[in-house]
């Protein structure tokens, strides 16, 4: 019962760290690469690019401690509320904890993927929409002397 949170911690590991693989513009482990000053590469380890993948590892790493934070907390608030009277019905609970627990880490991380890849297009564009204005503006045309 003790290694029950660290299972959290390795399925969400496990799945943030395919996700990132999946999709490297997750939020956080590419910004966490670039905070630590690590140069960028293009080195395959394993078919993929090492930058991908240290993002993806620093993804799983902070995903997976947030569950397992997350998870933790909540085994004791559970544990101290609750007066279960037997041990299988105390390890239900715990699991089914754990279940709701990797449930919104992975909705979390559907989220994640949802907005990462849209907003930064749209981003772009409304970018690109507000030179192309600026650059209309009567004062940055150029004048015609006859």
């Amino acid at each position: 019962m003790r290694g029950i949170g660290a299972i959290v911690f390795l399925v969400t590991f496990l799945v943030m760290l395919l996700a990132t693989l999946a999709a490297p513009t997750l939020p956080f482990g590419r910004q966490l690469y670039d905070l630590f000053g690590i140069p960028e590469s293009d080195y395959p380890v394993l078919g993929i690019p090492v930058t991908i993948l240290v993002s993806a590892v620093l993804n799983g790493v902070l995903y997976g401690a947030i569950a397992w934070l997350i998870f933790t907390f909540a085994k004791r608030y559970w544990t101290r509320v609750q007066v279960l009277s037997t041990k299988a019905s105390i390890e239900r609970a715990i699991t089914s904890a754990m279940v709701g627990i990797v449930a919104a880490v992975l909705g979390l991380a559907r989220i994640a993927f949802l907005i990462s890849e849209p907003s930064r297009h749209l981003y772009q564009d409304r970018l690109q929409r507000n030179r192309r204005k600026s650059l209309d503006r009567p004062e940055h045309r150029a004048e015609t002397v006859i």
